[in-house]
């Protein structure tokens, strides 16, 4: 069996709400996800996981160690609650938390026995539940340093990445907005068609839908022209998948950025049950993407996964042509 890989993306104390009476959870939720040696999600599997506590050194004294029978969600995540499994070792409520740092050691097990994922020192926990074990109320103490950004995925610090599976198909790009606000664009996982032309309209839909990078704005001014019944922007824009309904045909500059990260959303693409990769048929002459992006009354630019290049060809590609149409989303 391939060796395993699972990436922490959470370990916290769970903040709740209650009265003073009322006594904290004696426990903390644990969020991973699982991934085989090739870096592929493993999605709806059953596998065990278990959390052992180490007391001062990551291979110290084992004060408590228990296991969990879960199965990975679509996206290979399982949520834990260490405290909460089946006891193995020692008593959770009596982990001496404020004698020195303590350690969590991960293992998975996928049906072909244990192997150890590493081992992660606990920081704010363990004050936490000291305080619970203690039963003394603590006192506020002054706000500290910010400290450094803790572990991503990607690198510059971004949560997503190109590859991902996420927010209903695969992400191809992410940015931040002027205020630091991540967001990203998001491949739909298969062809809203194969054949569409881009409309059944051969009049000028004008500048809001001659973007070259807004494809939202020009998919809403397509459908929005009078006499509109059919085209490639309404097929996406109708679309309901993953439970996403605000999909849209992408401009010429937003396919250019599916190109731009090809290599990592064909390999998603490729290893998603279900999706299908973008069509680059040499053979096939139509084997090409509809932009919403105009370029006049009769023609719009489309893009050709071949050569990573968007074509007019010299107005021989019209809004008629039958073309392929995939959607995208933001987030």
């Amino acid at each position: 069996m391939n060796k395993l890989s699972c990436f922490l993306i959470l370990i916290t104390l769970l903040c709740i709400s209650l009265k003073s009476s009322a006594q904290p959870p004696n426990k903390f939720s644990y969020q991973a996800v699982c991934r085989n040696s090739a870096g592929n999600i493993i999605a709806g599997q059953a596998v065990s996981l278990r959390l052992t506590i180490h007391d001062q050194l990551p291979a110290g004294t084992v004060l408590y160690k228990e296991t969990h029978s879960v199965t990975t969600n679509n996206l290979g995540l399982v949520t834990l609650a260490v405290g909460g499994g089946v006891v193995n070792t020692g008593s959770f409520s009596s982990i001496p938390w404020g004698s020195g740092s303590k350690y969590l050691e991960v293992e998975l097990n996928t049906g072909s026995g244990f192997s150890s994922l590493g081992t992660t020192q606990l920081l704010s926990v363990p004050y936490a539940l000291y305080a619970e074990n203690a039963n003394v109320p603590g006192i506020p103490g002054p706000t500290g340093p910010q400290g450094p950004p803790g572990s991503v995925i990607n690198l510059g610090g971004f949560i997503h990445y190109p590859g991902e599976l996420y927010g209903g198909g695969v992400v191809f790009h992410v940015y931040r907005d002027s205020t630091g606000v991540e967001h990203g664009l998001v491949l739909a996982l298969t062809d809203q068609s194969t054949s569409s032309r881009w409309s059944n309209l051969f009049i000028l839909a004008g500048p809001s839908a001659q973007s070259k990078w807004d494809g939202l704005t020009n998919s809403n001014t397509i459908v929005a022209q009078p006499g509109h019944i059919a085209s490639a922007a309404i097929l996406c824009l109708d679309l309901v998948s993953e439970g996403y309904s605000d999909w849209y045909l992408p401009s010429i500059q937003e396919l250019n950025l599916v190109w731009n990260n090809y290599y990592a959303v064909s390999k998603t693409l490729s290893t998603t049950p279900g999706a299908t990769e973008m069509a680059s048929d040499v053979s096939n002459w139509y084997a090409k993407y509809w932009s919403s992006t105009e370029i006049g009354w009769m023609e719009a630019l489309h893009f050709d996964f071949n050569f990573g290049v968007p074509y007019n060809y010299n107005c021989s590609f019209t809004k008629s042509n039958q073309l392929y149409v995939r959607a995208i989303r933001a987030y």
